[in-house]
């Protein structure tokens, strides 16, 4: 199934859950790739200067990554404003996904994820790392 992804109506009501798994927002269970739901994709539709809900083809994409969330707190960064967020394909989102992560991997690794030395970092050092490497997903 990998490579491939598929949505549709059940005949019957079923349980769904809704897991968030720390660390990583896109994995993998029994051979699915899995996209863990979250608030930015909310605050996203209901923002009133937003586009609202692009629909299910869409996902919202953290412009500062899940993954990397703690630090990104340090820095006063809320990753799931709607402000930080993009509606991205959800194919081309799956497929760039780790790229993107490692991207904030050598930015972290430059203060060798020592918390002391990120606190000391604000949203302009962020801004400035994305157009350094010149994408935000």
């Amino acid at each position: 199934m990998r490579g491939r992804s598929q949505s549709g109506k059940l005949a019957e009501s079923v349980t769904v859950y809704n897991l968030e798994v720390e660390d990583l927002h896109v994995y993998y269970v029994a051979g699915v790739l899995v996209h863990n739901r979250c608030k930015l994709g909310e605050n996203m539709k209901n923002d009133e200067n937003g586009i609202g809900d692009p629909g299910s083809d869409y996902h919202a994409h953290h412009i500062f990554p899940q993954k990397y969330k703690k630090y990104f707190k340090l820095m006063g960064i809320d990753i799931n404003e709607a402000d930080f967020g993009v509606w991205i394909e959800k194919h081309e989102h799956l497929s760039k996904a780790r790229s993107y992560n490692d991207e904030w991997y050598r930015f972290f690794s430059r203060y060798n994820f020592d918390m002391k030395l990120i606190r000391e970092l604000s949203l302009l050092d962020a801004i400035e790392y994305i157009e350094e490497i010149g994408r935000m997903w």
